[in-house]
């Protein structure tokens, strides 16, 4: 099998697997617990924790441990519309998360009003048509740093300070840009990651929340790292998160240049093939080579592919099985090209035989339709 779903979920690295596993089987005592285990359970947590800030350039009492990018945007989103519950306007867009999307129907559906930014033509936010839209009834701006499936790249740097000029919150979503691309969060109030994108395992994630901000957990009962979010401290995951960081940033270098190598290969290869149309753009980090098949539906294709030993996607893994992909459309405006596109994710780990087995299917299938 050939795996090509990377900004899906990432295999854990042996070496964050490693660690884990060291970590739960030495330090597996509660690290609530007032005693000799406990305390070193603590203190591993700690060294942890502070290695996570310091990835993000924050202070450990703005790291908030969860257990998936789920559970982060929901906090951010829920927890700061509990704590000024008079503000009820918010700014996201049409290509956030489908947590964010989630979180923000359920305040619509309590009278909240959820406005999107649109996108200028080549996909990114409109940052003059933002600044229109932020009024003294805004609770929040929310926007995606990396649109998971054609990977554009959003200015959510410049973004944060158009809303800091009218005195409003701001988050994003940088799930699918930690260990893909340098970030600033000097401005950002709060920002959402996870593990499982970045070689680390499943079941732990953060919200990053600046210590100005106030919000309401969504999680009572028992303290853990933080008064944000109850619950016993994951040592294990905690700590592979925290290495799993690490290695991205040592290598981060030489693994950025591995992709952009492949995506200029791949690039080439399909670009000799008339029936595909690319969406991704000047703006999209290599790891995420978004295409339209014409003539194509996804569906079928994916069985094809599938069938053929390849694992890719059309759309985000939690976007649901809607007909368009929201995505595309929003960039393209063109029916035909969202409901027949594809997301190709790359990695370091990838390698040109097998981009050369999927150009080779990829033609196989045209020649099906």
């Amino acid at each position: 099998m050939i795996y090509l779903d990377y900004s899906a979920s990432t295999p854990i690295d042996q070496r964050v697997a490693d660690k884990w596993m060291s970590v739960e089987t030495t330090y597996f005592a509660n690290a609530n617990s007032d005693h000799v285990l406990g305390r070193e359970s603590k203190r591993i947590n700690d060294e942890s924790i502070r290695s996570i800030a310091d990835y993000f350039k924050v202070l450990p009492k703005e790291v908030i441990i969860t257990s998936s990018a789920v559970e982060s945007n929901n906090t951010a989103i829920k927890g700061l519309a509990l704590k000024y519950p008079l503000k009820r306007h918010i700014i996201s867009s049409a290509l956030e998360h489908a947590s964010l999307i989630g979180a923000l129907s359920f305040l619509d559906a309590s009278d909240y009003k959820i406005e999107t930014c649109p996108l200028d033509e080549e996909g990114r936010f409109d940052l003059v048509a933002l600044d229109k839209m932020i009024s003294s009834d805004t609770l929040l701006v929310t926007l995606i740093a990396v649109d998971s499936e054609t990977g554009i790249r959003q200015p959510i740097e410049e973004a944060a300070k158009i809303a800091h000029q009218h005195g409003t919150l701001f988050h994003t979503d940088i799930t699918q840009l930690v260990g893909k691309g340098h970030f600033d969060l000097t401005d950002i109030d709060m920002a959402t990651a996870s593990a499982h994108k970045v070689y680390g395992p499943k079941g732990v994630a953060v919200l990053i929340k600046k210590a100005k901000v106030p919000l309401i957990p969504l999680l009572h009962g028992g303290h853990s790292f933080t008064p944000y979010r109850a619950s016993t401290p994951q040592n294990g995951l905690v700590a592979a998160y925290a290495y799993a960081l690490k290695l991205s940033d040592l290598e981060f270098d030489e693994r950025l240049l591995k992709v952009n190598q492949l995506n200029a290969y791949l690039k080439d290869k399909l670009s000799q093939i008339p029936e595909i149309h690319f969406n991704s753009n000047k703006h999209s980090i290599p790891h995420l080579f978004n295409l339209s098949i014409k003539g194509s539906r996804p569906e079928e294709g994916l069985a094809y592919f599938s069938n053929h030993g390849l694992c890719f996607s059309s759309k985000s893994a939690c976007s649901g099985q809607e007909e368009l992909s929201n995505s595309v459309y929003a960039i393209t405006k063109d029916e035909k090209l969202a409901a027949s596109s594809y997301r190709i994710s790359l990695s370091h780990l990838t390698t040109t035989d097998e981009l050369d087995t999927l150009v080779g299917v990829m033609k196989a299938y045209l020649k099906t339709l």
